[in-house]
């Protein structure tokens, strides 16, 4: 008989959980597991084409849930009809919290889980269910769902998240299993929790290698090949450090280097970088793409992909480059050697722009080396540990 799962993610948005949730929903043996998929905020669906329709079974997102997510007029007026004042209240604070440039973590927390008890609870039989994104889907795994198995999927790095440690002790005594994507984001997470009873496993983030080349495949796109191009793709944000490739992508010209460089994503960061690139009039060679639903043909086309974040957990996308047999510059930040072996498939970097300069420079320069990185990456297939592993947690 087959196991019933379900799947619970914030969103289908542009970001590296929801791409991540989509590569493993790829990788499941449907003969063994019946899948249902709850995505609680449904307005941005820019990775919906590439879910299995076929193999999974979406559920309607309660109306109490969607409202919270509609804009503000809408869930106004959907509150003051039902006489839910609080909920009201709770949805503005959120749209504050959302403009609060050094947004307090603890108020997300608290705000979402006040929310919850106005939510139905999912009361259908499952054997698990996962909640695949800190907070939003992890709380509403552990406290609206009646699972016999529940999982909580941790992302980031808990410390630099900077949540409330006690709001998380409750939530933790409602979850049986918790997947960490790193050794480091394991270590920072669990020295937060050292007495409390909970089973914690390191499971990667899977890369669906197939789906990733017929993506790159299905078009072409034009760089102009006198350049040398480079890709990061990202969310504008602080975290990603897109501003210290912008300062790096200037050292690289003032040494002489014909470089463009692709930046490809969307963020709250776009004006502050676009202002930056104006600043240093290299508006010809630090490019802005934007938001695209197939980053993979433009990351083919380049000769080096780097990724220059303060700090990750697991970053999707380098795996994604990996599969695409890309040489990377990774800055150094937790559990970058498990996923960049320094010198060996790519090389890692300070998180600032001399050294992130200098290692896209020995790249360039060293034509075997890269050749040799290259030949490294095609040595590497751990996607059938990574299910194994996955499978293991739901029995």
């Amino acid at each position: 008989m087959k196991k019933k799962i379900l799947f619970i993610i914030d969103s289908l948005e542009c970001n590296g959980a929801a791409k991540s949730a989509i590569n493993l929903l790829n990788e499941i043996n449907y003969s063994l597991f019946c899948v249902d998929l709850l995505i609680l905020n449904e307005q941005d669906k820019f990775f919906y084409h590439q879910l299995p329709l076929n193999d999974i079974n979406i559920i309607k997102t309660p109306e109490e849930i969607e409202m919270y997510y509609q804009p503000l007029k809408k869930s106004f007026f959907y509150y003051l009809k039902n006489f839910q004042f609080k909920p009201l209240y709770y949805r503005i604070l959120k749209i504050i919290l959302s403009k609060i440039k050094k947004f307090d973590m603890s108020k997300i927390q608290c705000n979402w889980m006040q929310m919850l008890s106005y939510f139905p609870n999912i009361e259908s039989d499952y054997d698990v269910s996962i909640g695949y994104n800190e907070i939003y889907s992890s709380y509403f795994c552990a406290y609206n769902t009646s699972a016999k198995n529940k999982i909580s999927w941790n992302h980031n790095d808990y410390n630099a998240m900077k949540r409330d440690v006690e709001i998380d002790k409750i939530f933790l005594k409602k979850i049986n299993t918790v997947v960490c994507v790193s050794n480091d984001s394991l270590f920072n997470m669990k020295s937060n929790f050292e007495c409390e009873n909970i089973n914690w496993k390191i499971i990667d983030n899977i890369i669906s290698g197939k789906m990733i080349i017929n993506f790159a495949n299905s078009k072409e796109v034009d760089f102009d090949k006198s350049y040398i191009n480079i890709t990061t793709v990202a969310r504008l944000v602080k975290q990603k450090g897109i501003d210290i490739a912008v300062e790096a992508c200037k050292i690289l010209l003032s040494h002489g280097y014909k470089i463009r460089w692709y930046v490809i994503g969307e963020g709250p960061e776009f004006e502050n970088i676009k202002n930056l690139i104006q600043l240093y009039n290299i508006e010809n060679n630090f490019i802005l793409l934007g938001k695209k639903t197939n980053p993979y043909v433009y990351m083919k086309k380049s000769s080096i992909y780097v990724q220059p974040s303060r700090y990750e957990a697991f970053c999707i996308t380098v795996e994604e480059a990996k599969a695409l047999k890309l040489p990377v510059v990774y800055t150094k930040v937790d559990a970058c050697e498990d996923r960049i072996k320094n010198n060996f498939n790519g090389l890692l970097a300070d998180i600032d722009a001399k050294s992130i300069a200098s290692k896209i420079e020995y790249i360039i320069d060293n034509p075997t080396e890269k050749k040799r990185y290259i030949d490294n990456l095609y040595k590497e297939n751990s996607k059938n540990k990574i299910i194994e592993e996955f499978y293991n947690i739901l029995f």
